[in-house]
């Protein structure tokens, strides 16, 4: 896992924004985006659009999406 979080956080931020939004395990989403720094989560979030942002927010206030589609 820290392997993982490693290799988001050294991508651009762009990059890893699109990464994580087409990443279909939102377990795993979560898992990575609460193992990163808050700023370089802060950053990657400004990279996407808003309704990802959106997404990607409630799904780490929650923990994960409970089995609903967000």
């Amino acid at each position: 896992l820290a392997q993982v979080v490693a290799i988001y956080e050294s991508l651009d931020p762009a990059q890893a924004a699109s990464v994580l939004v087409a990443l279909e395990d939102e377990e795993m989403l979560v898992v990575i985006l609460k193992n990163m720094s808050q700023g370089r989560v802060s950053q990657i979030l400004g990279k996407m659009d808003p309704q990802a942002a959106a997404r990607m927010l409630a799904l780490l206030a929650t923990g994960t999406n409970n089995g609903q589609s967000a």
